[in-house]
């Protein structure tokens, strides 16, 4: 992992200086976690993470190595116009996999490394009018558009994938931005019932419009969003014989692929108590219907296996705190409804917050505790049979206690290094939740199977940069 890491860095430094006149420097950015831990169980530390929720608390709840590597340079910037590359590569390595080795994408581990952003962006290239003097181009794979909440790792409004778009058009009361995200890859698509993985993958192509700079209040900002989803699925006669799947609703193939809707909403008000305040609201139907799953990383964006009759409301509220150098908390609570084409839902909803008191300017004590419960589906099956927790209502407490070393005595003052004890608590229809279609627990891993409380205990560095 290290040396393909470093040839990577490499390989983009000597690339971006290979040009005819004076090289511009490369930026180097960059993210990571890592650390180890047990379970009162035995083995491992492993997350606690309750079935059908989108997310979970993460301080000394992330059972996971994971890491970014990102390379920008200038390659143009002249009369006005500059061009700029963006690359990044990440990797990911849970804790179940073994950290010593080095072996990543292998067949005998879960591993992954993966080259995860490369894209080209332009600015001053459409002209001197007002509307499109700051505007920018931009086109390759990217993640766009991320809004993010830290203590759950949530991203409330998202898109990731390979496209295009113009973005930071002036309108004079607000800004537009346009882009086409496409997803085509195996890990998105090709678990539902629109499978293929023959000779290629469905493709589903994302029409993203936003609003954004909207002033509202003082100190209030707002953006509005609306998204199209395309379904392109592979025609029987592009898969060189092969058989599609069907989709059991309708015992048709793929080329019944459905598209999707999303539109989203966000208020930002700035400052509230020395921090600022996020309200988010999502809505999405058909192949939208995920709302672009954002949970751990970006998520695997549209379903095209799902029909209007699907649609999920998301409402997710964050709060962050800076009092002054002693105290510092961010909260969030949220709501999501998620309908399935029976007309049976899902109801997920969470609250928690992590306060942390500022000893000392480097030390500092931090709790975060966080509550999540979901009222599963009359029919709810993830494994392909109903699950006896269909129709109940799952919950899980988790909460962690730690000291933290950091800079400087702010919220996201980084590089933290962390220990830690974690406890959580849940009930049997959680367990039953997480089963999987052998009738094996899948909750926490399997860490404490037949359990309903455990404990973990570890340490933990994270950086950005």
């Amino acid at each position: 992992m290290r040396r393909r890491v470093v040839l990577l860095a490499a390989l983009v430094s000597a690339c971006l200086s290979m040009r005819a006149d004076t090289p511009l420097p490369v930026e180097f950015h960059g993210y990571f976690r890592g650390g180890s831990g047990v379970s009162s169980a035995g083995g491992e530390l492993a997350a606690f993470w309750l079935p059908g929720a989108a997310t979970k608390y993460r301080f000394g709840n992330e059972a996971e190595d994971y890491g970014e590597l990102e390379a920008d340079a200038v390659v143009w910037d002249k009369d006005g116009a500059r061009f700029r590359i963006c690359t990044m590569a990440q990797f990911w390595n849970p804790y179940s996999a073994g950290q010593n080795a080095e072996t990543v994408g292998t067949a005998s581990s879960t591993r992954d490394f993966d080259m995860s952003q490369y894209w080209v962006e332009a600015k001053g290239v459409l002209g001197d009018s007002a509307a499109f003097r700051g505007a920018d181009l931009w086109i390759g794979k990217r993640y766009y558009n991320r809004h993010h909440i830290e203590i759950v790792d949530f991203y409330t409004w998202t898109n990731q994938g390979i496209g295009g778009g113009i973005e930071n058009i002036d309108l004079g009361f607000a800004k537009l931005h346009y882009a086409y995200i496409q997803t085509d890859n195996t890990s998105n698509l090709n678990t539902g019932p629109v499978t293929q993985t023959v000779n290629g993958q469905n493709v589903v192509g994302t029409h993203a419009f936003r609003l954004s700079d909207l002033k509202t209040n003082p100190g209030g900002t707002l953006s509005l969003g609306l998204e199209f989803a395309r379904a392109r699925p592979y025609s029987s006669a592009s898969l060189a014989g092969s058989t599609p799947a069907a989709n059991p609703a309708t015992g048709s193939g793929v080329a019944n692929a459905n598209n999707g809707v999303s539109i989203y909403l966000e208020h930002i008000q700035s400052p509230v108590l020395g921090g600022d305040n996020t309200l988010s609201v999502g809505y999405g139907t058909g192949a939208s219907t995920p709302l672009n799953e954002p949970g751990w990383g970006s998520g695997p964006g549209p379903d095209p296996s799902l029909t209007t009759a699907n649609r999920t409301l998301r409402v997710v509220d964050a709060l962050t705190i800076a009092l002054d150098t002693s105290f510092a908390m961010q909260a969030v609570g949220t709501y999501q409804n998620s309908r399935d084409a029976s007309g049976s839902r899902t109801i997920w909803t969470s609250l928690g917050a992590r306060p942390m008191w500022f000893v000392t300017r480097h030390f500092s004590l931090v709790l975060e505790a966080g509550l999540d419960r979901v009222k599963y589906a009359d029919d709810y099956a993830p494994s392909g049979t109903v699950s006896a927790a269909a129709g109940d209502t799952g919950h899980l407490l988790k909460t962690t206690l730690g000291v933290v070393w950091r800079p400087e005595p702010k919220f996201l003052s980084v590089p933290q290094l962390r220990l830690f004890v974690t406890n959580a608590s849940w009930n049997q229809v959680a367990n039953q939740a997480g089963l999987d279609a052998a009738g094996a627990e899948t909750f926490a891993n399997g860490t404490f199977a037949g359990r309903t409380s455990g404990t973990n205990y570890g340490v933990q560095a994270e950086v950005w940069w």
